[in-house]
């Protein structure tokens, strides 16, 4: 008889405990959750009484409407989104209660917050320097951002584990289709530059340089000319002098040019190509491009065979 009070009394304290235990939780989701609740976009009675109401619409900064009111079947209104979920970020949603802006009743107060909001989650990537100068390769490199110089060398992070990763998680593509597209940007790439270069080599051999060479010619002449006269001819002399160097360089750096072209070609591998083109042509370019450039700046307007930076500004 005593165990049985005993066991009684137990499931009393018990239930008491129990009943305790509820009326607390019950006092902090009414005194101390209440606003979280009520805001909840889970919270179903949101939406009594939203659909009579006619809400504005939400534009961006081209006028376009993102977010708009439509007249429903049975009466109210459906909200209705044109872009889809491409504008979702920042419009949110207005169905089982609201998000991003839909949730605001002042529009420029929760485009405020969402900036701020943005800007502070997104500070890691944000800089408002040169991003083109050297001070950000110190700043990428202390935020521990990567810092890729060059588009062939961002190909190469298109089939690491983590691009595939993530465009296979999302149905985009697969790590097949993105070594593919590796290899399109590869060999696109090499091609490019090999038109260029094919061009330039072109360019120096049938205009620049022959340009030069007849002005150096008619320079030389002047020089005989000035002496034959009994004047002093130094500074047409300096002049011949200068652009003979320049065109002496010129010579050279398309030689240089041609080899290296040709060594390309030899190469099957698109990657290898690729980089080939970047680190060896390319560089040659820039080689003959320097004294070309020189040369232009010494040269008779009238005898270089392409319209000069002035005159593609000015005159064309």
């Amino acid at each position: 008889m005593n165990n049985m009070k005993r066991s009684i009394r137990r499931i009393f304290w018990l239930l008491a405990l129990c009943f305790f235990l509820l009326l607390g939780y019950l006092g902090k989701l009414t005194l101390v959750d209440r606003q979280t609740i009520s805001g909840n976009a889970y919270n179903t009675r949101l939406r009594y009484g939203d659909d009579t109401i006619r809400r504005g619409e939400i534009m961006d900064r081209d006028g376009e409407v993102i977010a708009r009111s439509i007249p429903a079947d049975g009466g109210g209104y459906n909200r209705e989104y044109p872009r889809s979920r491409m504008a979702a970020h920042i419009t949110g949603y207005s169905s089982v209660g609201k998000t991003g802006v839909e949730a605001a009743e002042n529009f420029d107060l929760a485009v405020h917050d969402l900036i701020k909001e943005y800007f502070t989650k997104h500070q890691r990537i944000i800089f408002n320097g040169d991003g083109y100068s050297v001070q950000w390769v110190g700043e990428a490199e202390r935020r521990g951002l990567p810092n890729i110089k060059s588009m062939i060398d961002s190909v190469e992070k298109l089939t690491t584990q983590k691009s595939v990763d993530l465009f296979s998680k999302f149905n985009i593509f697969t790590k097949t289709e993105l070594e593919s597209r590796q290899e399109v940007l590869y060999e696109t790439y090499a091609k490019t530059i090999n038109i260029e270069a094919l061009t330039m080599i072109d360019m120096a051999s049938k205009q620049f340089i022959p340009a030069v060479v007849r002005y150096t010619k008619s320079l030389a002449d002047t020089v005989v000319a000035v002496q034959d006269a009994g004047a002093d001819a130094s500074a047409q002399r300096e002049l011949l002098k200068a652009v003979s160097e320049k065109l002496l360089a010129m010579k050279g750096a398309l030689e240089k040019l041609k080899q290296a072209e040709a060594k390309a070609g030899a190469i099957s591998s698109a990657k290898e190509k690729a980089f080939y083109y970047r680190d060896e042509v390319k560089t040659a370019m820039e080689a003959l491009r320097k004294p070309v450039d020189e040369a232009e700046m010494l040269v008779d307007r009238e005898v270089w065979p392409v319209p000069g930076y002035g005159d593609l500004i000015f005159e064309v």
